[in-house]
């Protein structure tokens, strides 16, 4: 029987903190996050400035402080879909390979979506198209048409050797668009990455 790692409470203060700095930082429309801890799990939601409250995510504690797995909530469902994959990055691709929508389309509409709800900045880098030809399956060139058209569009520039990085970011959505952005880009979650493991 596998043992359960114990969840400290200074692990959940530091994680308190950081995403309240984080929400202030990439998302000034929040007034104020509320974040409970039940067992393992955080359950992160935010309240918004017309005091309209958002469930966001769910975080389960795993024995680091730099690891969690990650579940979005999804508003369609009244869930928590386990399949978004949690990096250091501040996007991942998701991939609907039943929607219709070229590829390279999908990538470009997440990092719109991502950008309009404050969740990208000037500077944030891209994934690197290696990572996501592994994690996703997908020809490396329809990564690089992706990036092609973000830099066609002035959001994204490349820098050799290095990677693709935002360079432009627009007016981040008001309110009421807000929560419609929030459900197209839980809606790219669909199923996990290779090797993700699903949480309790």
């Amino acid at each position: 029987m596998t043992a359960v790692a114990r969840y400290p409470d200074s692990t959940k203060t530091s994680l308190e903190q950081r995403l309240r700095a984080r929400a202030r930082e990439r998302w000034p429309q929040i007034a104020g996050l509320q974040i409970r801890h039940r067992g393992n799990f955080s359950y992160v939601d935010a309240t918004l400035a017309d005091a309209t409250t958002l469930k966001l995510c769910r975080l389960r504690y795993v024995g680091s402080a730099r690891d969690w797995q990650f579940a979005i909530y999804r508003a369609s469902h009244d869930d928590y879909d386990e399949s978004a994959f949690f990096t250091g990055l501040p996007i991942v691709f998701y991939l609907d390979r039943g929607s219709g929508v070229p590829t390279y389309l999908q990538f470009v509409h997440q990092v719109d979506y991502a950008l309009r709800l404050g969740f990208l900045r000037e500077g944030d880098q891209l994934p690197q198209i290696k990572d996501v030809t592994r994690t996703l399956a997908v020809n490396p060139d329809t990564v690089m048409k992706a990036y092609r058209e973000l830099e066609l569009r002035g959001v994204a520039a490349g820098r050799p050797g290095v990677g693709t990085f935002i360079v432009q970011v627009p007016d981040i959505a008001d309110l009421k668009q807000m929560a419609g952005l929030q459900k197209k880009l839980a809606g790219w979650v669909r199923r996990p990455p290779p090797g993700w493991t699903r949480s309790a």
